[in-house]
């Protein structure tokens, strides 16, 4: 497994102002604040609705972009198809934990179950696979050809006839300069482009609104954020951002979304050349989709339910997989009565409509650092939420039961992970603790948060969230003290 880079699919990434957390369900942004300047202090734990309101104007449009990220993380079919390929994965690296009670660590691949561990391999190629490539190696001047690739997917847990398949892949060679030089270079179209591109082309247009702009300032052209927009420009030259943002959506509702996508464009192209308006085929290609959604629909809730059952007993991790399936069905339904709501309501100016429907995840904001502190990133920054404690904290523990997975690559071992110290190994909530565990620990939270888990279970059992994270991934459960 060291071949694969894990660490290009744990985030989507806006550049320094926001970052979306995939499979995490959070995202953070990055303002320019100081937890003082914000009204926080030793006495004072919670942000004033006027200055929470001022954090957000001045973000807005990248709190809309990470939010998109999130509301198409729980309401596609694409990302149910990688998550229940997750779902596998994290479950094979349970079985790799220490069995001794006061031990967060992992023992790694279990040489002796060879079959364990080619279905994790499987699972997290095919993701691989429908997620495609990653950021730019330099921008993107010129799409020079457009190929399909044939591409193996397996999804090991799936009804018996459903786990192995092909897709068509689209790779992508393209031209542009790098270091004063022409170059060259290839990219396989999946759910990473999709994703960037539907939450660049919303949140630049909040911003063209905000700012009384006449057209987008498209500051990040020629990026991963607008790989999608020239994919289809040169599909149909003629295609209207609304459209190709509409057929990016549709494209979300297939695991081969790549291929959708240009399927779906060449279909609206094609009828525009012989006088049908684009608005028209687009119904059309919706109304199909729409039904398929309603055939789905019995088995795709029944699979929300089983993944909920498989956390049964593990008390935050249960509720935070229940939250989330009650939010997947909710939107579902949503996508069956209006396939484009997102879209539909953004361009009609109709924001509040939007966080009605799929209420807003947690998000970090991030502060600046704090003048003249001994740890300058002790409590700098502050976790919102707009959702029950209770379903809050349990998010929480998911968060850090999936970041303890990813950190170990789900089957490295523990000794061999901390060997080689990441940035990515952090505590996702080393910057905004106040423990005390935390100001007395912070190299542990920093290069290895499961071993926190080792310090509170020898002492007095009294968990954090990173720790409960580790415990509930263990197969016991404790609320948090």
């Amino acid at each position: 497994m060291d071949n694969f880079n894990f660490d290009d699919f744990d985030h989507l990434s806006s550049q320094e102002w926001g970052k979306y957390y995939l499979s995490r369900y959070y995202f953070s942004i990055q303002t320019k604040w100081t937890r003082k300047q914000a009204g926080l202090s030793s006495k004072q734990f919670e942000i004033s609705a006027e200055i929470q309101n001022e954090i957000q104007q001045e973000n807005l449009p990248t709190i809309f972009h990470e939010f998109f990220h999130y509301l198409h993380d729980v309401s596609t079919i694409l990302s149910s198809a990688l998550f229940q390929n997750r779902i596998l994965m994290l479950s094979i690296f349970t079985s790799y934990l220490d069995p001794t009670p006061g031990s967060g660590a992992s023992l790694g691949t279990d040489k002796n179950k060879p079959d364990l561990m080619m279905s994790f391999v499987r699972s997290w190629k095919s993701n691989e696979v429908m997620t495609g490539s990653g950021p730019l190696e330099f921008p993107m001047k010129k799409i020079d050809r457009i190929a399909p690739e044939i591409q193996e997917l397996h999804f090991p847990i799936a009804p018996e006839g459903k786990q192995d398949g092909t897709i068509n892949v689209p790779a992508i060679t393209y031209s542009g300069v790098l270091n004063g030089k022409p170059v060259t270079g290839s990219i396989c179209l999946g759910r990473f482009y999709l994703f960037e591109f539907l939450a660049y082309e919303m949140d630049q247009i909040l911003d063209m609104r905000k700012r009384g702009l006449k057209e987008i300032e498209d500051p990040l052209k020629g990026t991963e954020y607008t790989v999608c927009r020239m994919v289809a420009q040169m599909i149909f030259p003629l295609v209207r951002q609304e459209i190709a943002m509409a057929a990016g959506l549709l494209a979300l509702q297939n695991i081969d979304s790549g291929h959708a996508f240009i399927s779906t464009l060449q279909r609206i192209g094609n009828a525009f050349y012989q006088g049908i308006d684009q608005d028209i085929t687009l119904n059309e290609i919706a109304e199909e989709t729409k039904q398929v959604l309603i055939r789905q629909r019995a088995p795709f809730f029944s699979q929300q339910d089983a993944y909920v059952e498989a956390f049964k007993g593990r008390t935050q991790l249960e509720v935070a997989y229940k939250y989330l399936a009650e939010v997947s069905k909710g939107l579902y339904d949503k996508r069956i009565e209006d396939i484009f709501f997102e879209l539909t309501w953004l361009l009609n100016k109709e924001y509040d409509k939007i966080l009605e429907t799929a209420p807003l995840c947690d998000y970090l904001y991030k502060f600046l650092p704090n003048e003249g502190a001994v740890d300058l990133e002790f409590n700098r920054d502050f976790m919102a939420t707009n959702l029950p404690e209770e379903t809050s904290v349990a998010l929480k523990t998911l968060i850090a039961y999936d970041h303890f997975f990813f950190s170990h690559r789900g089957g490295i071992a523990t000794a061999r992970v901390e060997a080689s110290p990441s940035e990515n190994h952090c505590c996702p909530f080393y910057t905004c603790c106040d423990l005390k565990d935390r100001a007395d620990n912070a190299a542990i939270c920093k290069s290895k948060p499961w071993r926190i888990y080792d310090v509170q279970y020898n002492r007095d059992k009294r968990y954090c969230w990173y720790a409960t994270g580790v415990l509930e991934a263990k197969g016991t459960s404790k609320r948090r003290s």
